[in-house]
Order: structure tokens, then sequence, then C-alpha cells
């Protein structure tokens, strides 16, 4: 059983005073109450007030919250969440844990639902994508006599050690975007989708809908001073974004930090809305070292 005690401390602004959660995919088959619907499965939780949930997890593996309170989310609210099953044994040297790709926009979440409920007009770009909550913004997209701007947000920053096999849980945040995942000169081997474990297929671009979840791992084949950019590209074909490419950098054990990636972009078929790249299926249990062991 889980318990989770949530805090409500927003103070406004008045519609974003109330809130609740929804815990991603968790099924709550015998608490409904706490799926997080407001008016429904429930009732939002009152400004200054706080709830403790308190569910099964009959699921395991990679997922996430987040508000379910109008388009709340779309500000920030929302985290990762991973529950570790009894029975899971893969075969892998280290987990970089969540990491989250997220569409941004600078227009406040209130304004955006009257934008896209109000009368017909274009659908609300987004203003930048996020890895981790990071990525630098293009200053030049700020129209004239708007906002001052200063490019500082940085961007992400993970670990790999050379020929160590490394696990990364790729979770779709975004309230519009469909997301391509890639790391430059690397292929990954995907393992589960929304918590269900498939057969393993080796791919170089994984394509994430809003709210899925990609476990993969990926086998670090490069020199130890290598750095490389991982990327996550809204696709411009399927969803609407001002600024769609997001980058982090990879850094390899003797890979000097101060220092940007170099790295190209893996290329791959960007035709189609859905999982469309080149994908080979290459039996883990008769070919290949990220061999998945489940046991009975």
């Amino acid at each position: 059983m889980f318990q989770i005690n949530v805090h409500n401390q927003i103070a406004g602004p008045e519609e974003g005073t109330e809130q609740q959660l929804k815990l991603y995919s968790i099924l709550q088959r015998a608490t409904p109450w706490f799926d997080g619907v407001p008016a429904v499965q429930q009732c939002p939780i009152a400004p200054g007030k706080s709830l403790t949930y308190t569910f099964k997890a009959d699921l395991f593996g990679t997922s996430w919250y987040h508000s379910h309170y109008s388009a709340q989310y779309a500000a920030g609210l929302f985290g990762p969440m991973i529950i570790h099953g009894p029975h899971e044994n893969l075969f892998y040297d280290k987990d970089l844990g969540p990491i989250l790709l997220s569409d941004w926009y600078h227009t406040e979440y209130f304004d955006l639902v009257e934008q896209v409920v109000g009368p017909p007009g274009p659908p609300p770009f987004s203003d930048n994508n996020l890895i981790n909550g990071k990525m630098d913004y293009d200053c030049s997209l700020i129209p004239a006599g708007g906002p001052a701007c200063t490019p500082n947000a940085g961007i992400s920053k993970f670990s790999f050690t050379s020929g160590k096999v490394h696990r990364l849980r790729l979770i779709n945040a975004g309230a519009e975007a469909m997301q391509r995942f890639s790391i430059d000169g690397h292929n990954m081997t995907v393992i589960a989708n929304d918590f269900v474990p498939v057969i393993p297929y080796t791919t170089n671009v994984v394509t994430l809908g809003i709210g899925q979840r990609t476990d993969v791992l990926v086998r670090a084949t490069m020199p130890a001073d290598s750095a490389v950019f991982m990327r996550s590209n809204i696709t411009q074909r399927c969803s609407t974004a001002n600024q769609p490419n997001a980058v982090a950098a990879i850094y390899y054990e003797k890979a000097d930090k101060t220092k940007t990636p170099k790295s190209k972009a893996t290329v791959y078929d960007d035709s189609k809305c859905g999982n469309v790249s080149k994908t080979w299926l290459e039996h883990p249990l008769l070919n290949s070292q990220l061999m998945v062991h489940r046991t009975t």
C-alpha cells in the first residue's frame, strides 16, 4: 500500500488554488475516489488543505503524477513516479532515473484553456521544449517590444560510463506535444511501454504521445572522453510548437564537462504521426548482450 500526503499551498490564481492528483495509469480498482478527476471521482483539495492518498499499486514500472484540475499541469504541476516491482530482473548497470519530456508555454494555463474552448481559431503553440525541466530559449522568437529575455536556463546533464548499460525512463509529461527521443550515435533497446514489458527491440528513435512512458536500455559504446546530446523533438507534423527541439548533454566519465557536445543528430522518419521509425528485431534471448532476464 502507498500513502501519499498532498498539501495544497497554491496561493493563486483563484482557479489554481484547488487541486488533486492523477496518479497516471494506476487503476485504483479498490479506491476509485482517489482517481483524481475533479467533481467526478473526488472533490478538489481546497486551498490550505491536505489529502492523504492511500492505494494499492497493482502495476509497477515507470509512471508520473499530475494535477487534474483544469489545465494546471500544463503550468508544471507534475512529476515522475517509479514503482519497483517484486519480479523485475533486468540486466543493466545503471538506472539514470526518469527523463521528463515536456512542452512549455509562456502563456498562463487558464488563458490557454480560454483559447482552446473559445471561438474557432488557431491552436496555441508551445514556446519551448524541455528535458527534465531545462532548455535554453531562443530569445529571437520574442516579438519586438516584448519582455526582456536572457537565454540562461541551461540544459540538463547526464552521465554515461563507457561499456556499461544504462536504463532511461522516458516520460512525455507534455500538454500537447508528440515527442521523438534519440541519443546521438547510440541505439536504444526498448524494454517496456506504459508499465507493460515488451519483447525487446532496438531502435534509434522512440516516439512518445502525451502521457506515454517508454523504458530503454542504452549501452555506452563510445570512448571514455566522449560527450553527446540526447534530443527530444516535438514533431511539427503532429503538434504545434515555436521552439520544438530540446537537447540535454551526456558526458562519459572522462569527458570535459565544461564543453558543449558537438555530436550529430540522428536521422529518422518524421513523415507520419506515430512510431514509424525503422526498427530491427534482434531477439535478446539469442543475440543481444542487453538480455532481459525474467522470472516466472
